[in-house]
């Protein structure tokens, strides 16, 4: 099922270019052929990620964090088959002698990741470009946002067959460049329906995946798409990941997508704050966004003027009686057990409500 998700040619521009925008708004994810970086390139930076994740414990955490999350990441309670090294911003090339001189890399390692980081830094750049154009709009709008560069290792068993290797999630930032293990398969993505369909390994291409920051930035208009990683087989599954992230003052919504039929849909708010949130709340696939979404109070009053009379359920806290983090799920799932609509406030400088994932998508957020 390697042929699941829309293929772009990237030698076919702008040929290709309306094809890419409904793959993005449509699906959130595509595979790209002949792209510009090259096989050989590929296949060199695949035999070094091998070494490198085969290094010693001791090693490997070196490997430290620039923001929560970026540097290695051991096996965990909720990802116990699952570790990975990270470099935060791949187009400095200060950063990636730093990460190949925390891992002790040779120099034939370290030419190969600078190589490497450069051309699918670019590749990254030109994608966003390219998508941007095709959505009407003009201009340099990515120089300066970080790429961060992230090398994963799953160690399936025979006895995690069947098992998730990650998560249900999304991508926090804007596009995902996945280079994936050419052997080994267990990508599964969302589709609209909300089935998981397997994206079978082809090798040559790579994967793009958009994430939460597209859909703010687009306002609403690109797709975040919801991925996991199944195990399949017992086997060592590696993949390379490339994240251009956002911004790094505010997103913001380019005008030109925004209009009286599109309201501006989201406040504004910067990357590094929208992954705290994700972080603090718990929200992994995309909820985290209806906390940031832009609801006044008007739009508050049409949408009651839509309900019976009398069909809408209120709850409000004061500082001094909210309920806690650990208590406001459990008041989610009776108010959804109510089967009413609701609408539930809360003031400026609390704690926001966290909700369960299931009822994120289901909510909107209004001081």
């Amino acid at each position: 099922m390697a042929g699941v998700v829309p293929e772009i040619d990237m030698q076919d521009f702008p040929g290709q270019s309306r094809k890419l925008v409904e793959a993005c708004e449509e699906w959130g994810c595509f595979r790209i052929v002949n792209h510009k970086v090259p096989l050989t390139l590929m296949s060199e930076m695949k035999s070094v990620v091998r070494s490198l994740l085969d290094l010693p414990m001791e090693i490997k955490r070196r490997n430290a964090d620039v923001i929560s999350g970026s540097g290695y990441v051991a096996p965990s309670k909720v990802n116990p088959l699952y570790e990975a090294l990270g470099l935060y911003d791949m187009g400095s090339s200060e950063a990636v002698d730093a990460f190949c001189t925390q891992l002790d890399a040779s120099p034939h390692q370290r030419e190969t990741i600078d190589t490497y980081a450069q051309a699918i830094h670019d590749l990254a750049m030109d994608i966003a470009q390219k998508l941007a154009k095709g959505m009407g709009l003009a201009g340099d709008l990515f120089k300066g946002w970080p790429c961060q560069f992230r090398i994963n290792k799953y160690n399936f068993t025979q006895e995690t067959v069947g098992s998730p290797g990650v998560q249900v999630h999304t991508d926090s930032g804007f596009l995902t460049i996945l280079q994936d293990d050419e052997n080994v398969g267990g990508l599964e993505v969302m589709d609209k329906s909300g089935s998981f369909l397997a994206v079978d390994p082809l090798p040559g291409t790579l994967l793009v995946n958009l994430g939460d920051i597209a859909t703010a930035w687009s306002n609403g208009r690109l797709c975040n798409v919801k991925h996991r990683v199944q195990c399949k087989e017992a086997t060592v599954r590696v993949s390379i990941a490339t994240f251009l992230l956002g911004p790094k003052e505010a997103v913001v919504a380019p005008p030109e997508l925004v209009d009286s039929e599109h309201p501006r849909r989201f406040v504004p708010f910067t990357y590094e704050e929208y992954r705290k949130l994700r972080q603090s709340t718990k929200l992994h696939a995309g909820e985290a966004l209806a906390l940031k979404t832009n609801t006044t109070n008007d739009e508050v009053i049409r949408w009651l003027d839509m309900k019976p009379h009398a069909s809408v359920l209120y709850i409000m806290f004061h500082s001094d009686d909210s309920p806690t983090m650990e208590e406001n799920p459990h008041l989610a799932y009776a108010l959804e057990e109510s089967t009413r609509p609701v609408i539930w406030g809360f003031q400026s400088g609390l704690d926001n409500p966290k909700f369960p994932d299931r009822l994120g998508k289901d909510t909107s957020h209004m001081n």
